[in-house]
Parts: structure tokens; C-alpha cells; sequence
């Protein structure tokens, strides 16, 4: 099974939060940010808690539709200045992102004094959904919706740097990315220490330089894996791991390596494809959907 950190998409919770006085900051007409308090109304529980943020759930007052508001935690020790401008920069990548398949983002405001953004809420995780089994048969499809959600992505010059299945919700069958906060220039860049461990590509470990499109390619093809094994293919992509280093070695004379021999006949071309250990020899995403097509037709 996954060994990561789970967050739980729960139900919203009919019980609202006593109402408070505001306590929001004065802030000015030019400002993105805005006051909570006015338009929505807070709601009980979190239904997400990770390393750099909180996410609860707000109703708005005026409709009743619910939405998720994530919390930005600010680290001790980091200047007010670079907490305000890394939550600023999150919101205005995620607030000009406009697909389907990416979650969406309405508003900057503060939350007991921390900003904190608005966003479409979504009540599945992906990971809660492999880890329970049951997700198998949906998998292909939501393997397509990712691809066409980072292809766009990947289209506006950005990369995500952070695919994994803790960052795809899902939302009546609809695939709904989220997760900005690693999200950089598509270019060829040096290489950080950004991501998480099993998804990451192998030149993140080897390299000076990678793309982070590129590694965004190995990413989804792992995320894929996960959801047909339920569970990582290897701890990490890297020489001294066993598994990996078995894979490496097949993949060099084999198109169907394992754990690419795990998965539906029809998808083990383009994932070996993805799956290159070469970035440069990794597909295109946009190119992607014709691969499968074209696979589709074979069988």
C-alpha cells in the first residue's frame, strides 16, 4: 500500500463556526485580497491538513454553495514579506489557470489573520480512492483527464513539479487538479529538490539540469502505475533502489518491462514511452491522446 500521508476529502459538515468579529486586516481597494467575512461564512472541521497549509470548508452566504479555503501556514523564522509574496505568487498562477481539469480558484483572503485562497471544492481524493481498491476501472479515464489538465498546464509555459495522487481530486467522475505552490517555468532549469520521492523523474537524482515538463511526464506515468498496483512501483527512481535499478535494466531491451506488464495491454506502449529513463526520448503530453488512440486501435 501507499506509504505517504493521507488527507481526508470528507463531507462538508452541516454545523457552522459561531459567528465572530472580523478580525481581518484593513485592507485597500487595490490590494487582491479581500475580507472573508462579509461573504462567506466558515464551516466545521478541516478536511485537509499538510506541511505548508490547512484547508476547511466556507458556504457563501448568499447561495449556500460550499468551497474549500486553503489556509497558508506561515513558518517561524520566515519573513512576513516572503510568506506574503509565495502565497500571492500561488494565487495568481492558479487564479489564471482556466481548464476543466484543474481546480478553480476565486479568491485571496485572510482567515484569522493568514491568507488563505478560495477554491472550487472537490470531495474525493485520488489517493483515498486507489488505496481503497476501487478505482481500477476508472483509472484510464482519469489517466486521460490528467494528461489533457497538465497538457494544458504544460501549453501556458508552466510545469507542476509535484503530480502525485494526494494533488487530483475528483469531483462527479471529473478529474480536478490542484496544488500550485511548486509550479515553475517549463525550461530547462538545475535541478531541485522539489516533488515527492516515488513520482520523481530519474534525472532529479543524477543530473544538473532537467525539465521539469519532462519530469512532469515520468510523474503521471507513475501516478498511473500506482492506480492499477495500489501501490509505488519503488521507493524512488534511483540506481541503488532494487526495483528500479531491475526496471532500468529491462527497459533497455524491452518495450514491457515490469511494472509496465502490470497494466492493460493497451497502455503499456505509451507508458514505456513515458517511462523513458532519457527525458529527451519522453513524449510531448499534448501528443499523448493520439498514442492511445493509436494503441487502442491495435488491440
Amino acid at each position: 500500500m501507499f506509504k505517504t500521508q493521507t488527507r481526508s476529502w470528507l463531507k462538508p459538515s452541516v454545523k457552522e463556526v459561531p459567528a465572530q468579529r472580523c478580525r481581518c486586516p484593513k485592507i485597500s481597494k487595490e490590494s487582491p485580497i479581500r475580507c472573508w467575512c462579509d461573504e462567506y461564512e466558515r464551516m466545521a472541521g478541516a478536511v485537509g491538513d499538510g506541511k505548508t497549509s490547512t484547508v476547511g470548508l466556507l458556504r457563501r452566504r448568499k447561495t449556500g454553495v460550499v468551497y474549500a479555503a486553503k489556509q497558508f501556514k506561515n513558518f517561524s523564522g520566515k519573513k512576513e514579506k516572503t510568506y506574503a509574496t509565495n502565497v500571492l505568487a500561488e494565487f495568481y498562477i492558479a487564479d489564471g489557470l482556466r481548464h476543466p481539469n484543474i481546480i478553480q480558484t476565486y479568491n485571496l483572503c485572510t482567515i484569522d489573520g493568514a491568507l488563505s485562497m478560495v477554491m472550487e471544492y472537490a470531495p474525493q481524493n485520488l489517493l483515498d480512492l486507489s488505496a481503497s481498491g476501487i478505482l481500477t476501472d476508472d483509472a484510464e479515464n482519469y489517466f486521460q483527464q490528467l494528461v489533457a489538465g497538465v497538457a494544458y498546464i504544460h501549453s501556458t509555459g508552466f510545469a507542476h513539479r509535484d503530480i502525485k495522487l494526494e494533488n487530483v481530486l475528483v469531483k462527479d467522475g471529473q478529474i480536478k487538479i490542484i496544488d500550485f505552490g511548486t509550479i515553475s517555468t517549463g525550461k530547462w532549469m538545475p535541478t531541485a529538490d522539489v516533488g515527492s520521492l516515488p513520482y520523481m523523474a530519474p534525472e532529479l537524482f543524477s543530473a544538473s539540469h532537467y525539465s521539469p515538463q519532462a519530469a512532469d511526464v515520468w510523474s503521471l506515468a507513475i501516478l498511473y502505475v500506482c492506480m492499477i498496483l495500489q501501490r509505488f512501483p519503488w521507493s524512488a527512481a534511483k540506481e541503488d533502489r532494487p526495483a528500479f535499478n531491475v526496471y532500468a535494466c529491462a527497459s533497455k531491451s524491452s518495450d514491457a518491462a515490469w511494472p509496465i506488464t502490470e497494466c492493460p495491454a493497451h497502455m503499456r506502449k505509451v507508458l514505456s514511452l513515458m517511462l523513458q529513463i532519457g527525458p529527451k526520448q519522453r513524449p510531448m503530453l499534448e501528443g499523448v491522446p493520439v498514442l492511445l488512440r493509436e494503441s487502442a486501435k491495435q488491440e
